[in-house]
């Protein structure tokens, strides 16, 4: 297809094949920072409809390193107990 775009994710590039790799244009993003993440889960916690205690999502936060991903699961779990 003429107009197809495709947006390939990973955590290192170098598990990309060559091949792949030569094809695509690599845009780096950095890492969300602690404020970033902390953002993010408290509006995932409103959209979900429960309140999330912002010294609560700082340690959220701190505990996943910048990942935002394992914060989210983090959130999740919390959530669920």
């Amino acid at each position: 297809m003429a107009n197809c775009r495709m947006i390939l994710v990973t955590n290192s590039t170098c598990k990309v094949i060559d091949a792949v790799r030569s094809r695509c244009l690599q845009i780096r993003v950095a890492a969300p920072t602690e404020g970033d993440i902390c953002t993010s889960l408290q509006k995932i916690a409103a959209s979900e409809g429960f309140d999330l205690p912002e010294n609560l999502a700082l340690h959220i936060a701190r505990k996943s390193k910048r990942n935002l991903r394992q914060a989210i699961l983090s959130l999740e779990v919390l959530k669920v107990l």
